[in-house]
């Protein structure tokens, strides 16, 4: 619905307005604006800032690009976990103990495994 209102210093414009049933703006008298795309915050300094807001739709593509990139960074540091275990900690366990001691120590890096997984997912 397009709406001609006048503001407190007697300026025309028009504005898209989304109402309620009745066809009544349900926001302030000075302020007219649709519901669920911009958001006014007021500081108590007298400021006020008028933002747009994103919807579900336009998000997901961000979270999807945030769980590739964290996943990315954990399975990176996963592989350098891995490959510093076989070429540094799996010689030198076999040496001294044989399989027991290795898996053991495969028990340990699965903890560490997860540890880094909630370290990336979190401080992400």
């Amino acid at each position: 619905m397009l709406r001609k209102r006048v503001s407190k210093f007697n300026r025309e414009s028009s504005e898209s307005v989304l109402g309620s049933a009745h066809g009544k703006s349900t926001s302030a008298p000075n302020e007219v604006y649709a519901l669920d795309t911009t958001l006014r915050v007021k500081t108590p300094e007298n400021i006020s800032f008028k933002y747009q807001l994103a919807g579900p739709f336009r998000r997901i593509f961000a979270y999807f690009f945030d769980v590739v990139i964290s996943l990315g960074a954990f399975y990176f540091i996963c592989l350098i976990i891995y490959v510093g275990f076989l070429f540094v900690i799996l010689p030198v366990a076999a040496y001294f103990g044989g399989g027991q001691v290795i898996s053991q120590l495969m028990g340990i890096l699965g903890g560490i495994r997860e540890i880094v997984f909630f370290i990336v997912y979190w401080f992400y």
